[in-house]
């Protein structure tokens, strides 16, 4: 079993990725959160969010987990599979979402977690890949999956995968920066570094004209 772990401040991008529907996307668990599109699920996850928690920190927790192509993995023992590592990585007090997609050949599931739990704490996200790595070598023995060893196929796959949500967070997080510093999307900040530089030297070149040299006549004595 493999779990890949990121954080990231948008619940948006990742719910519409989640949710594709060319990823045949299977909701298999969720706790705390209100269902029906992938805009009610990241409004619920925002809103919490915000409602108690004034941190900036990253509060987007999304991990992927695949199974070896050895392992006969239904709904039911994903769903167990994913509440216990959450348990382990201390996401059980806090908004859950498991959804599976059917793309791959391999089987893997998401999930999606708020960082902020239910009592407003932020939830530790400190070596949270070597937690990850832990938690995986304990169910595998606990649900009797294949070992890790035997599949090193599903990480080159799994990590293609890793990069289309990575371009979904970066993509939204431009349009929110623009958005939040009232940019257009046409204006890049080398076009606004270039303009400021430009007036500054404008405002140079019209102090020295401006600046009367000292007159060498003096006035004639009577």
């Amino acid at each position: 079993m493999i779990a890949k772990t990121s954080l990231g401040r948008s619940f948006s991008s990742l719910a519409t990725y989640l949710l594709q529907e060319f990823k045949n996307s299977e909701i298999l668990f969720a706790k705390g959160v209100f269902i029906k599109d992938s805009k009610t699920i990241s409004d619920d996850f925002e809103s919490h969010a915000k409602a108690m928690s004034r941190s900036k920190a990253q509060k987007v927790w999304h991990t992927s987990i695949s199974f070896s192509y050895k392992d006969k993995v239904d709904n039911d023992l994903m769903t167990k599979v994913g509440i216990e590592f959450c348990k382990k990585m201390g996401l059980d007090n806090t908004q859950l979402i498991f959804v599976k997609h059917n793309d791959r050949e391999h089987q893997h599931f998401h999930i999606m977690a708020n960082r902020v739990d239910n009592s407003g704490k932020l939830i530790d996200a400190g070596h949270f890949k070597m937690r990850g790595i832990a938690a995986c070598r304990e169910l595998e023995m606990e649900f009797n999956l294949d070992l890790l060893s035997n599949y090193k196929q599903v990480e080159k796959s799994h990590t293609r995968e890793q990069l289309e949500v990575i371009q979904f967070q970066e993509k939204s997080l431009v349009f929110e920066t623009e958005k939040e510093a009232n940019y257009s999307p046409q204006i890049s900040m080398g076009s606004l570094f270039k303009d400021n530089q430009h007036r500054n030297d404008e405002d140079i070149l019209f102090r020295k004209k401006k600046k009367k040299k000292p007159s060498n006549n003096r006035g004639l004595s009577m």
